[in-house]
């Protein structure tokens, strides 16, 4: 899902990242946003006397910060195409009997929702609005990536969050910024050690000289029609108790700020060059998957001001199609650890509902032995 460093990655010209800081806003860098997240929730009150309102659909380290800050956490619903049921909100905070101090909104795969009507309701309930920019490239900039409506993405919240590594070729990063005059006071935060920030620069060295793998499709339609025969083997799906935050989440990371070499990546990065290829993957993937059977594209128009951190791909048969593209070694996520809550929506996507890469580093051989898998899979199993 994440773009390695390459050759190609750096670049210098007009089309440079920007930083949120350009915008006059102050900036905190952490070594991830789910610790972003954690200074965000503390500044507004989030705590053993504030709750969380977070949306149903959700990544575990989104409500890890919550949890380890020992507040409850209320999920409201979402509509099919992941935008807040605001109907559904409105009843959730005209029932909760516990006091919310934040919301969490969410821009999903890069395609920003409006957040007008959310704000005014957080407003109007005196609920700090934290817009969670993770999947989206350039939130907090001039160069910023609008919300279809016109709402300019990572303005709505009075804190945003990014998740800039998602997007460059780098090893961390996280950002934390706030919207409004009384800016930000962060917790004291520790640099990383030196030596860490010169095996990043190995690590990025060892990328930039590796040879890309390049798979062979012909050889795909073979390892399937080998599994036909043989009994597909079943797990176990189901509920687990668990108040604790995820193994993902280290709290002796939470102060910890993101590697220099992390932020000079970001800002010489080639950013025309990874803004085109990530929307040509993600239109390649459109292209792909169109009439294929058992499976349907969640956004199949790609906006021209979209820059697509995933491809999402939802699954009729998650059962057969998910265990058959891991034992390919296709590289998909899809978010199956999810809290329990009453969100229809939410509970069919979390296992049916597929994250596929689309970042710059693909390959087109790599692209095609990836489309030609799914196509494989859904068209013979």
């Amino acid at each position: 899902m994440l773009a390695p460093f390459s050759r190609h990655t750096l670049g210098y010209g007009q089309a440079n990242s920007k930083n949120p800081a350009d915008d006059g806003h102050s900036v905190c860098h952490f070594s991830r946003a789910r610790y972003a997240l954690l200074e965000a929730y503390r500044q507004s009150g989030v705590g053993l006397e504030g709750g969380l309102m977070a949306p149903a659909y959700h990544c575990r380290t989104m409500l890890d910060p919550a949890i380890c800050l020992g507040a409850k956490v209320i999920l409201y619903r979402l509509n099919p195409d992941l935008s807040v049921d605001l109907s559904a909100l409105v009843t959730a905070l005209e029932k909760c009997q516990h006091p919310v101090k934040a919301l969490l909104a969410t821009h999903y795969f890069g395609f920003g929702q409006n957040l007008a009507q959310v704000k005014s309701l957080c407003d109007r309930y005196a609920i700090a609005l934290i817009e969670d920019c993770s999947h989206v490239l350039f939130a907090g900039s001039d160069r910023i990536v609008p919300a279809a409506a016109g709402t300019a993405l990572g303005k709505s919240g009075r804190f945003c969050v990014a998740s800039p590594y998602k997007f460059f070729s780098c090893e961390d990063g996280g950002t934390l910024w706030a919207t409004t005059a009384q800016g930000l006071l962060c917790h004291k935060q520790r640099r990383p050690k030196l030596f860490n920030e010169v095996k990043s620069w190995l690590r990025a060295a060892q990328h930039a000289c590796a040879a890309p793998l390049l798979p062979d499709p012909s050889t795909l339609s073979d390892q399937i029609n080998a599994w036909t025969s043989l009994p597909l083997p079943t797990g176990q799906d189901g509920p687990v108790h668990d108040e604790h935050a995820s193994q993902h989440y280290v709290e002796a990371d939470a102060s910890l700020q993101s590697l220099a070499g992390s932020r000079w990546i970001m800002r010489h990065t080639n950013i025309t060059r990874l803004v085109d290829r990530r929307r040509l993957h993600y239109q390649q993937w459109v292209n792909a998957m169109a009439g294929l059977p058992h499976c349907r594209t969640l956004f199949p128009e790609l906006p021209h001001d979209v820059v697509p951190y995933a491809f999402p791909l939802y699954l009729e048969q998650p059962e057969t199609h998910f265990y058959a593209l891991k034992m390919l070694g296709v590289p998909v996520w899809r978010w199956d650890d999810l809290a329990v809550s009453t969100c229809p929506v939410a509970t069919d996507f979390r296992l049916r509902l597929l994250h596929l890469p689309c970042h710059q580093e693909l390959t087109a051989e790599q692209m095609l032995w990836m489309t030609s898998a799914v196509q494989l899979v859904m068209r013979q199993l």
